[in-house]
């Protein structure tokens, strides 16, 4: 049999907190206490610790083990007598007074550098509480005050998440670790007993227990400070607080008995169709339809008609021809922690998405047809790409169809390779987008890189399906893949090295290879395949789009150097069907021939930019007849590709990339 281990946070949504409920708030509370005490006792792994409670407070680790040492010589010496065995006491005695001696000196500096920093109030100075009184507290001239607050689960989840950890926890035993890290879960329960001693303007006992405990050098309490709502359960006083201080209709409702009057008390004051709605997310109040799984026991309600508004797909669930009978819908293919946000922006508009729950959330807003959904959690993932999750977002931005995030993605990983290429991401690629990055001409890496990256990633696919890495395998497994790769490009050296000595390409090829690099400085014919390997280097892009271009210059001028000899190919710009004439000062190319493709320039023969040419300033002359003025502006853009910078200082408007070439 699998024993399924949950972790704390699943088994917190998982569990079913209505049956925790009692008209008591007592027992409410002590329910809730004591299957959060449960729950964390299962799911959180305990140590136990030794507590010494008569160490000085500048004890530590290392004194210990130093006075250890000395006591353990000094039975030695006894029993020895010898004058080293004497001679190393002495030592080690010294040793361990002058490092209690500084540890000492460095916990009052600790002290007084936080009184420094922490300044105590004159009644936290003194303990002296003989012959006083607690005075009396005057009674709330409204006495429908706490009745009048109604906390939502994401106020709950906010004050959560101000909880400090470093606090210890108080007779309950609840770690505020765990109540922090766990907010989200413990939002729904939570906000049902807030409510429910709101409502009945009733204290529990327990909440009136604290430990207080005197810190030796900072702050003595005395008696009256106790009453101050700071020392008493903070988080609860902030959420009176907050919520205190909020309008009736930014309020949320949380149980039948007070849901009426709130709702009736938003219509009044004018609520919003977002705030009116918001009442009955996640709120059984007119719920006419369940979520359930058949993994989990929680279940969730909903509201047919609401849900029907914002999607087609519930609208022909619950009103079409085929709807449910049943009041229950099994949801097998989405997790409950999902179909939360999923109702959560349903019922507000509003959604927090996560990297743990972001794919899954994008896969249920398709599902449904929640497009504006959909929306969010793709800028979500635009947003979140980088060298580590550039790999996994490509391969479900294909999985989803979604062609402009999936070209971003593209783009990224070709422009950010060298890193991409090492991360674990690219061992899991699919071999179709594999074979695009490589085939791509502009991929910015070293063909010895490539060759690398492209091994690694076939020596994963032959462990993923049981295979022995071998060089028979691992081609195998690259299969046409290994024809993208340009070895006739790489030098001699690259290629003997680190090449060659795979045995993956076969000795057929390798004689072509060795003989090509051998003589393709001497040859006067340039091959373009050698086989079935190209022999065109690749080019390097760099892009304009997101610079801002502002009138600063007239003319429509590229202005750029380089740390290292390169070729531009071509420039792509909007302007480029109105180009008559090209001129390239500081390059020694006048009138420069060129061939037009839709928006992108090719030169015919490349344009060679020397490092010893300074700023080369390239003219772009328009025909005046079909277009108007072109402004160009000063900016700084700088990338390094195979160890040459290459600087761009001006660019015209309309200009979206440049595409350069190494020089052999």
């Amino acid at each position: 049999m699998t024993v399924v281990t949950l972790t704390l946070k699943q088994a917190l949504d998982e569990f079913d907190w209505h049956s925790c409920y009692h008209e008591n708030i007592n027992i409410h509370t002590n329910n809730v206490t004591e299957n959060i005490l449960e729950i964390s006792s299962k799911c959180i792994p305990n140590k136990i610790v030794r507590i010494r409670r008569n160490d000085e407070p500048w004890m530590n680790t290392s004194v210990r083990k130093a006075i250890r040492n000395r006591k353990c010589a000094y039975r030695k010496t006894k029993r020895t007598n010898s004058e080293t065995s004497w001679a190393k006491l002495r030592k080690l005695r010294n040793d361990t007074v002058i490092l209690l001696r500084r540890c000492k000196l460095d916990y009052y500096e600790q002290m007084a550098n936080k009184l420094k920093s922490e300044p105590l109030s004159h009644n936290q100075t003194l303990l002296n509480d003989r012959g006083k009184e607690v005075p009396q507290a005057t009674p709330p001239t409204d006495t429908n005050l706490l009745t009048s607050l109604v906390l939502s689960p994401q106020q709950i989840e906010d004050a959560l998440n101000n909880l400090s950890t470093g606090k210890a926890s108080g007779p309950d035993g609840i770690n505020n670790r765990i109540i922090k890290e766990s907010s989200a879960e413990l939002s729904i329960p939570l906000r049902s007993l807030f409510n429910h001693s709101l409502r009945s303007c009733v204290v529990p006992e327990t909440w009136k227990d604290a430990n207080i405990h005197g810190a030796v050098g900072r702050k003595v309490l005395n008696l009256y400070s106790l009453i101050n709502s700071d020392y008493v359960q903070p988080g609860w006083a902030r959420l009176i607080k907050y919520n205190s201080s909020m309008d009736d209709s930014n309020r949320s409702t949380d149980l039948p008995a007070s849901e009426t009057e709130h709702n009736e008390r938003s219509r009044q004051n004018g609520g919003t169709i977002k705030e009116d709605t918001g009442y009955f997310c996640l709120s059984e109040r007119l719920s006419d339809v369940w979520f359930s799984s058949k993994k989990s026991s929680v279940k969730i309600p909903a509201h047919k008609m609401l849900l029907s508004m914002r999607s087609e797909v519930f609208e022909a669930m619950f009103y079409g021809p085929m709807a449910e009978s049943c009041d229950t819908v099994i949801i097998e293919d989405i997790e409950m922690a999902t179909m939360k946000l999923l109702l959560r922006y349903i019922y507000t508009d509003d959604v927090t998405l996560d990297g743990k729950h972001v794919m899954e959330c994008l896969y249920a807003a398709k599902k449904y047809a929640l497009h504006g959904l959909v929306n969010k959690c793709l800028q979500f993932l635009e947003d979140a790409i980088n060298v580590e999750s550039s790999c996994a977002i490509l391969e479900q931005t294909k999985f989803y169809g979604e062609t402009r995030l999936q070209e971003k993605c593209f783009d990224y990983i070709v422009e950010n390779s060298n890193g991409v290429f090492r991360t674990d991401g690219f061992r899991t690629l699919s071999s179709d987008s594999l074979y695009q990055i490589i085939e791509c001409n502009h991929l910015a890496s070293d063909e010895s890189v490539i060759f690398t990256a492209a091994k690694i990633w076939a020596e994963h696919q032959c462990k993923t399906k049981n295979l022995e890495v071998t060089p028979v395998n691992v081609r195998s497994c690259l299969g046409d893949i290994i024809y993208l790769i340009r070895f006739p490009v790489m030098s001699i050296e690259t290629f003997a090295q680190q090449v060659a000595t795979t045995e993956i390409l076969t000795s057929e090829e390798m004689l072509k290879l060795y003989h090509h690099l051998a003589t393709k400085s001497s040859s006067l014919e340039k091959a373009d395949m050698i086989g079935k390997f190209s022999c065109r280097r690749r080019t390097v892009v760099l892009h304009i789009d997101d610079t801002v271009i502002t009138q600063s210059y007239e003319g429509c001028v590229v202005l750029l150097n380089t740390s290292g000899p390169v070729k531009l190919v071509s420039i792509k710009g909007d302007f480029a069907s109105q180009v008559c004439k090209i001129n390239a000062s500081n390059a020694g190319r006048q009138d420069i021939a060129f061939c037009v493709n839709k928006d992108e320039l090719t030169f015919k023969e490349p344009l060679l930019v020397r490092p010893h040419s300074g700023n080369v300033q390239i003219v772009l002359n328009l025909n005046q007849e079909l277009t108007s003025y072109i402004w160009s502006s000063n900016v700084n853009l700088s990338r390094t590709v195979k160890n040459t910078t290459i600087n761009v200082r001006r660019v015209p408007r309309g200009l979206h990339y440049l595409v350069f070439e190494e020089v052999s």
